[in-house]
């Protein structure tokens, strides 16, 4: 109701406040729905403040990052997301990669749809976007891992090539970033495989990602 009477008053710019914050999840989930289609079907800016990572990764296209009253990045989500500077906000327990990538095909006998990654595919749960349609993923490191030769008889849908770009040793894990066509994807491995495996920087890997993991 509220959100219909501002768009009556013809607005320059729709403000949202934290919207969602006092709602259960059932609820959310459903306002959550009816906000992404409400950005793609009126005509104004809307600026949305938020604390929460998965309203975020659902309806934000840009993104004005905010410490103590003044703006530490502004950028596309994509980019905002695998910024440094954003690291504090995601947290400690894993890393993260966000990527806009365009439909390429369906396959309705298993409800799956591949995203190009440049001359390569990555595999999702079925989305219903027309082909060349951008769709935003999130990648979590946890569900990724490395192998130093292409596997075969695996069932793992997702098996990309790629060069280890930089490495993060935690507390009890290793962080591995793979660039994959341009786009930096994390894995985390044990310590115990990181060394027996001898994982380097500029290395060429296989990233191993299981398609129904990917969100």
């Amino acid at each position: 109701m509220a959100i219909g009477r501002a768009l009556l008053t013809d607005p320059d710019i729709l403000l949202m406040d934290e919207p969602l914050s006092a709602l259960d999840v059932p609820r959310k989930r459903e306002l959550m729905q009816y906000l992404e289609s409400l950005s793609k079907e009126i005509n104004v800016p809307i600026l949305y403040v938020t604390h929460s990572l998965d309203e975020l990764l659902r309806l934000a296209d840009r993104v004005v990052l905010m410490e103590n009253g003044k703006v530490k990045a502004y950028d596309t989500l994509e980019n905002v997301w695998n910024n440094p500077l954003f690291a504090p906000w995601k947290g400690e327990s894993e890393q993260s990669s966000v990527l806009a990538l365009p439909v390429y095909l369906h396959n309705p006998t298993y409800k799956m749809t591949a995203l190009s990654l440049g001359e390569q595919q990555l595999w999702i749960n079925e989305v219903h976007h027309q082909v060349n349609e951008k769709v935003r993923v999130c990648i979590y490191s946890s569900d990724v891992s490395l192998t130093l030769s292409k596997p075969e008889q695996t069932s793992i849908r997702n098996i990309l090539r790629g060069q280890i770009v930089q490495i993060v040793p935690q507390e009890n894990r290793i962080d591995i970033a793979v660039l994959v066509e341009g786009h930096k994807v994390w894995a985390s491995i044990s310590k115990w495989a990181f060394n027996e495996l001898h994982f380097a920087q500029g290395m060429d890997v296989y990233v191993q990602i299981k398609a129904i993991s990917v969100v």
